[in-house]
């Protein structure tokens, strides 16, 4: 499966106040053509809605199958799952 990768900005309601989605390298490395020890750097532009809730929100990653919308399972270093996506970090909106 070639995986869509995501960027969102979101409140602990679940709103967003930003969002990106797309494949790897802008679609010149799919998921699907990945290989063991394979070290992938992207750069994501996240735009902020100006009409955003002011705040504390989180930045997460995540990935999922575009056909299904099925999110991958993200585990940690022991293999425990860990839930559909990353917590980056996070960041405060202000007007």
């Amino acid at each position: 499966v070639s995986y869509t990768s995501y960027v969102q900005l979101i409140d602990e309601t679940g709103a967003k106040a930003g969002q990106v989605d797309r494949l790897p390298c802008d679609g010149g490395c799919l998921t699907n053509t990945w290989r063991p020890d394979d070290l992938i750097g992207e750069w994501y532009d996240l735009p902020v809605d100006p009409d955003a809730t002011p705040g504390t929100y989180r930045l997460i990653v995540g990935m999922y199958d575009f056909e299904t919308g099925e999110n991958l399972t993200w585990l940690n270093a022991e293999g425990n799952v860990i839930g559909p996506n990353l917590v980056i970090g996070l960041v405060e909106v202000e007007h």
